[in-house]
């Protein structure tokens, strides 16, 4: 499945599974609505001002294999995550 197509799934299943999923919103993509590069993919901002990230991947080989865990994809996401934003309450990392 193509990344933008499954961001769109993530953005209609999330909140069927949780209540606290409504309201993700793409984050990092152009004005056509195309992914790029970027973290996190969708993002929830709470009114408290916490955030619910998300990562969709889509490439070969997320989850590995690889002898460090460092090098795993949905790792260095999350690091990137991290990094980015400032009230963090939880990230999810789907893949297809």
């Amino acid at each position: 499945m193509e990344a933008g197509r499954f961001q769109d799934f993530c953005l209609r299943f999330l909140p069927c599974f949780a209540d606290r999923y409504a309201g993700l919103e793409r984050f990092g993509h152009t004005t056509e609505g195309k992914t790029r590069p970027g973290t996190p993919d969708l993002i929830r901002t709470l009114e408290s001002g916490k955030q619910i990230a998300v990562q969709c991947g889509t490439e070969e080989r997320y989850w590995g294999p690889t002898n460090k865990v460092d090098e795993l994809k949905p790792v260095q996401d999350i690091q990137k995550c991290l990094g980015k934003l400032d009230n963090l309450i939880e990230i999810v990392s789907g893949f297809q």
